[in-house]
């Protein structure tokens, strides 16, 4: 019995004449295992030659084919089905044959390419006749050497992983069955586009920042998913303000710079106007500010009421420890809302010669050698809420001639004022001590008003050195005598006469008998 077709499974051979003369067998279908296929294997008598015949090959040219294994003759010439990635059918063997490729190579149109946020591709061809899927290879390389193979099962693809804006992909597509596949279309290529910049988001339009100081600017590119995030930075006065590329300006000198960030070609840009007053190094406590640190070149310094802290103002309430010291201002207006100067704050500014509180002032310590050797300071009128001047306060400040106390002082700190130009002060009515050595070696001091309630002046408080020439002095109490300490008052030496003035109402002062004494009807 003899089929009009016939599919091997599992075999590996096929014997000589195994389907000699079977006419009607027109469809055969060889599978990838045949290695053999034996003399005359599908062969037939003259006169019985099928009147067509197929043969379908799943795989590669069996190795070994017999004499007239498959025959041809004149009138009859049967068609071989082969794929094309399976070797061997395009010799000079199969010459004579009608062929038929099972699978044609897919004819791929040009890809186009979309990128949104997502670099995609989308890509078509035209669906091969026989094909139950397609294997979509992309690549940087124009060979595929090493490309990225996706199946699909439809004659399209769109392609969303893997693809980097601005490189240039080659595409190509094969077709395939349960049984084969086909070449490789023509490969073709497409750049992927950039996901384009809209524009640039700055965080500030305005920024102040100290000298040597520095302070963040923060940029972004819209939308926040596009290709090139590229942005550069630059001052249009960089001798005033300086930023680097990543936004960080650096205070140069005083004066005001634009600070520009744009997209390398300048299509987007923002600009933030930087103001660079003196520098500051603040700390700062609930939006409060003390100044720790003086940076600024400036002589005449007027402390600002507010400092500019990442953006947000902070008040400025005192000025802390060190932050003027040994610098070379000459003139220094302190704001309204500072409550306190820190130790050694000014000390050494041997160039100070003025020193202005704003109106309103709310100052009440002064610390310890706060002005300390600021010897050009001449004069100084302390506010009227100061309560307390810490020791050394104005110590060696020779050429302090004039000072005003205020009412409201209650403190005043040993050494405060020793060696100062001082010709003549009054101490507060609510001072009720003066401590050692508050004015030692003030040779120029001359009067001195004490108040009524004074009780103790503490050792050479008013003494001079070994080095001193005595002078007259007149002391004015305005009330009983207070209790001395050692060489607290110089006494009369020869022309130096030292006169104690004092009520005669109040008691004490009799036996002072080192001074001349002046009582007062």
């Amino acid at each position: 019995m003899c089929f009009d077709h016939i599919t091997f499974f599992m075999v590996t051979a096929i014997g000589a004449e195994a389907f000699k003369n079977c006419t009607q067998l027109t469809d055969i279908t060889i599978p990838p295992l045949v290695y053999t296929i034996g003399s005359a294997a599908f062969g037939f008598d003259a006169g019985k030659a099928p009147a067509s015949r197929s043969y379908t090959f799943r795989g590669d040219v069996p190795g070994a084919i017999g004499a007239s294994a498959i025959p041809i003759t004149v009138t009859h010439i049967p068609t071989i089905k082969y794929y094309e990635n399976y070797i061997g059918f395009t010799t000079v063997d199969w010459a004579g044959y009608t062929k038929a490729v099972i699978l044609e190579k897919p004819t791929l149109t040009d890809p186009t390419a979309t990128n949104t946020g997502t670099p995609t591709v989308d890509i078509s061809w035209a669906a091969v006749t026989n094909a139950t899927g397609y294997q979509v290879y992309f690549s940087k390389k124009g060979d595929l050497s090493d490309a990225t193979i996706t199946p699909v099962t439809e004659a399209k693809a769109k392609i969303e992983t893997g693809l980097e804006p601005r490189q240039l992909y080659y595409f190509a597509v094969k077709a395939q069955d349960a049984h084969g596949e086909s070449l490789l279309s023509e490969v073709k290529s497409e750049r992927i586009p950039a996901f384009e910049v809209t524009g640039v988001t700055l965080d500030k339009e305005t920024l102040s920042v100290g000298v040597t100081k520095m302070a963040q600017l923060n940029a972004t590119v819209e939308p926040a998913n596009a290709t090139d995030q590229t942005l550069k930075w630059t001052s249009e006065k960089d001798t005033v303000a300086t930023v680097d590329a990543n936004g960080l300006v650096t205070g140069i000198s005083e004066g005001t710079a634009i600070i520009r960030v744009s997209t390398p070609d300048y299509t987007f840009s923002k600009i933030c106007t930087v103001t660079v007053t003196e520098g500051y190094d603040v700390s700062v406590t609930d939006n409060k500010a003390t100044i720790t640190k003086y940076y600024g070149d400036n002589k005449d310094v007027v402390i600002p009421d507010t400092i500019d802290v990442n953006g947000t103002p902070a008040e400025v309430v005192a000025i802390g420890a060190s932050a003027f010291y040994n610098s070379g201002v000459t003139r220094v207006t302190i704001p309204a809302r500072v409550t306190s100067i820190g130790a050694i704050a000014f000390k050494n500014c041997a160039n100070l010669t003025t020193v202005t509180f704003k109106s309103g002032s709310q100052l009440s310590i002064i610390g310890n050698s706060s002005f300390m050797g600021s010897y050009a300071l001449s004069s100084i009128v302390l506010p009227d809420t100061v309560t307390s001047i810490g020791d050394y306060a104005f110590g060696d400040c020779s050429d302090l001639r004039t000072l005003t106390l205020p009412a409201s002082l209650t403190t005043i700190g040993i050494n405060a004022f020793y060696f100062t130009g001082l010709t003549a002060i009054t101490i507060p009515s609510q001072v009720t001590s003066i401590p050692i050595s508050a004015f030692y070696g003030c040779q120029g001091l001359t009067t001195i008003d004490l108040p009524v309630g004074l009780q103790t002046i503490g050792n050479t408080a008013f003494a001079l050195t070994d080095f001193q020439t005595p002078i007259a002095r007149t002391f004015t109490f305005n009330g009983d005598a207070p209790t001395l300490g050692t060489a607290a008052i110089p006494p009369t030496s020869g022309s130096a006469i030292t006169t104690i003035k004092y009520p005669a109402i109040y008691t004490g002062f009799n036996s002072w008998t080192d001074y001349t004494l002046e009582p007062i009807s």
